[in-house]
């Protein structure tokens, strides 16, 4: 949990984490917002899901469905983490 909150990797993780990050300040100011809509559970985006709201998005996300990425005590299902993959895909 600790290593989720100190260095979150996947973009919907950090999107979610800024806007919780800024309830504890209440310093008034508007909380940050991931843009675009949730997509409806029985009609997902044909690539990975967060692709349409996610600011790193490229081409493959659009596509293709990402596979569980092994980082060092972690597990993300990104395709910016790709290479970091310690299984070797």
């Amino acid at each position: 949990t600790k290593e989720i909150f100190d260095d979150p990797k996947h973009p919907y993780t950090q999107g979610l984490l800024a806007t919780a990050l800024a309830l504890e300040e209440k310093s008034g100011e508007r909380l940050q917002e991931i843009p675009g809509e949730l997509p409806h559970p029985g009609n997902l985006p044909p690539g990975c899901v967060f692709a349409p709201r996610c600011p790193h998005v490229f081409k493959r996300c659009e596509a293709e469905r990402p596979p569980l990425f092994h980082l060092p005590g972690r597990e993300v299902r990104c395709l910016l983490y790709e290479d970091d993959d310690v299984a070797g895909r």
